[in-house]
């Protein structure tokens, strides 16, 4: 489960429900404008969370995530057998 935070008040405003376990966020642009969130799960797919609805777009990738992260509009992902994907 995601929980996006209004950051004032500490109220929950939106909370997206996720198949897997999330263990890497990324995240991209404001909330109120157009965001994106990026979660890389446990079960090897990267989720994309979309001005906070959970979009149709799954990244599946066959080698384990090891780690990712965001450069401009570049989503850098680092798998356990040393090659990245961009």
């Amino acid at each position: 489960m995601i929980y996006i935070i209004e950051c004032a008040q500490f109220k929950v405003i939106n909370s997206i429900k996720l198949n897997s376990t999330c263990f890497k966020i990324c995240t991209q642009g404001a909330y109120d404008i157009d965001s994106r969130i990026f979660c890389a799960c446990r079960d090897n797919n990267i989720y994309v969370i979309k001005n906070g609805l959970l979009s149709n777009i799954k990244i599946e990738c066959e080698i384990f995530i090891v780690d990712m992260c965001l450069n401009d509009r570049n989503l850098f992902v680092a798998q356990m057998n040393k090659s990245i994907l961009i």
